[in-house]
């Protein structure tokens, strides 16, 4: 072999060697974004969960009873009829998790007002209403009225732009 050949440059070499291959897309590949078809259901059971609850209802036996059980007792039963005693951390570990299953989880709420903007706040200046008994007296039963009837909507609020000066 002649020295004088053309021989790859050695920065192809490497790029050859550290490139990945292209990966041909098969035509029947699905797009971004297609409608999905078929699979398992959303919420459906796995095979093996369905299994392991056709098991313990055959064998009667419920996790959630069993949790109470240990978290209230300090008593963990065995498949054989023996026990076990629980310290404290381990009967508040089972009440931990015994609690998921009877009281619901919840979730923090961004509350915000119109178009994701700031809540908008009313303020009302009860001075005036509060000089005459009479206008006082008003303003208690209508407030109390409003209470008694939870059916009423309430009042849009209307922020600066939409209030007209009446003077």
């Amino acid at each position: 072999m002649d020295a004088t050949q053309d021989k790859p440059a050695p920065d192809a070499v490497v790029a050859e060697v550290v490139s990945p291959p292209k990966r041909k897309i098969p035509a029947t590949a699905f797009k971004p974004g297609h409608q999905k078809f078929g699979g398992r259901k959303k919420g459906a059971p796995l095979k093996r969960t369905k299994e392991a609850r056709d098991i313990a209802d055959k064998l009667g036996f419920s996790v959630v009873e069993w949790l109470i059980i240990a978290a209230t007792t300090g008593i963990l039963l065995k498949p054989d009829g023996q026990f076990d005693v629980l310290d404290g951390a381990q009967r508040l570990d089972a009440g931990k998790t015994v609690a998921k299953y009877l009281v619901p989880a919840l979730t923090a709420v961004q509350v915000t007002g119109k178009d994701n903007g700031p809540i908008a706040v009313a303020a009302l200046d009860v001075t005036e209403l509060m000089k005459s008994p009479a206008s006082l007296q008003a303003a208690q039963r209508l407030a109390l009225e409003i209470a008694q009837r939870p059916q009423i909507a309430a009042p849009e609020v209307l922020d600066g732009d939409d209030l007209q000066d009446t003077d």
